[in-house]
């Protein structure tokens, strides 16, 4: 053999001692990551995950990533079973205390209502939001205010005070809003009868400190001003004869012993159905709204028209707060029974109860 050869055997088996070597210290290398890796706390973690190794290693490193949890300041809004909806649940589910408040307050026209007429009902209205708290039920006493100015249209307004209130860990508030009027009940309704307007709240939550997670939610409450229906007087006929043929049908609103005034409905109804045997009520006439009269003259021809035959029927009386829509209405509470003889005037009976009298238009707002 020669000395080349001989040389060049010697760096061969030389190289082999050295992969070997190399393969032995990535071996303890891996053996002490391993070791590491199963050191961490015995808090439950999720399933190890193996890295295979390179083709021909001896080994796979195993590594696991501890599991983290992350909070959330959100809180969930909901309506309870059978509330109205000026009624909310809040809850928080982050799993931490939370703090939490209505932080600011707009104002947008509801259905049917003019930027025009809203901003009247908010200058003229004298109307005030105020939210209670509690953890089971709504206090008594408000927690938060604000009064409403045509402002609020286009800016929200900040509720006073600006503290918040707790909440614990994983639980619920009921949280109410509830909106009122520097005017008398009559003096509201008489102006704004069937007016309504979508109270947009923004609610802030924290956590408490030293953290700094915060979150906002929107909730959007209906306030509509009360819609009475007619009502029979009380210190006049109902009913009573008049020339021509003809009766004078007499109601009252908002009640029964209200003066007569100006009022926010725009068309009265005279809506007419047999007394026996009931039925769909049927249009005998249509008096104009928006004055002080609470009275209508029908005439005998009014039923021939209506092509009724002789006999027993009831009036009824329907307001319509808005003109061109005949969507939203109120019928009277009561009826006045008239009889329509072959010839010669109708005459005068009883005063009934409307046993179909409703609130159409506003979606069970208002009952």
């Amino acid at each position: 053999m020669s000395a080349t050869a001989t040389r060049g055997s010697i760096t061969r088996r030389q190289a082999r001692r050295r992969q070997l070597r190399r393969t032995l210290i990535t071996l303890a290398a891996v053996s002490v990551l391993g070791t590491s890796a199963r050191a961490l706390p015995a808090a439950p973690q999720p399933a190890p995950q193996t890295t295979p190794g390179s083709a021909g290693s001896a080994a796979s490193v195993r590594t696991v990533v501890p599991a983290i949890h992350m909070g959330s300041a959100a809180i969930d809004l909901s309506t309870p079973a059978g509330a109205q909806p000026e009624r909310v649940l809040l809850t928080g589910r982050s799993g931490i205390p939370l703090a939490y408040r209505p932080a600011a307050l707009s104002v947008a026209p509801g259905p049917g209502m003019s930027t025009a007429e809203t901003r009247r009902l908010l200058d003229a209205g004298g109307l005030r939001v105020d939210y209670a708290a509690g953890a089971t039920t709504c206090g008594k006493d408000p927690r938060w205010g604000l009064p409403l100015t045509p402002t609020h249209l286009d800016a929200a307004g900040a509720p006073t005070p600006t503290t918040a209130e707790k909440l614990a860990a994983d639980t619920s508030a009921q949280v109410c809003v509830k909106t009122s009027s520097k005017l008398s009940q009559a003096q509201l309704i008489g102006a704004f009868a069937g007016r309504s307007l979508l109270l947009r709240t923004r609610w802030d939550s924290t956590t408490p400190a030293p953290s700094t997670w915060s979150a906002t939610t929107m909730w959007e409450v209906p306030y509509v001003v009360p819609l009475p229906p007619a009502l029979a007087p009380k210190g006049k006929p109902a009913c009573a004869p008049a020339r021509k043929r003809s009766l004078n049908i007499n109601w009252a609103w908002p009640n029964a012993t209200a003066p007569p005034a100006k009022s926010a409905i725009s068309r009265w109804s005279i809506l007419v159905r047999p007394a026996v045997g009931k039925g769909e009520w049927k249009l005998l006439a249509d008096t104009r709204g928006g004055s002080a009269d609470r009275s209508e003259r029908v005439y005998a021809a009014a039923f021939r028209a209506a092509k009724l035959a002789p006999g027993d029927y009831d009036l009824a009386v329907r307001a319509y707060p808005f003109a061109k829509d005949t969507t939203r209405y109120v019928d009277s509470a009561n009826t006045w029974r008239v009889r329509v003889p072959k010839r010669g005037a109708p005459t005068c009976g009883p005063v009934g109860t409307n046993d179909t009298a409703l609130v159409a238009g506003y979606g069970g707002l208002l009952q």
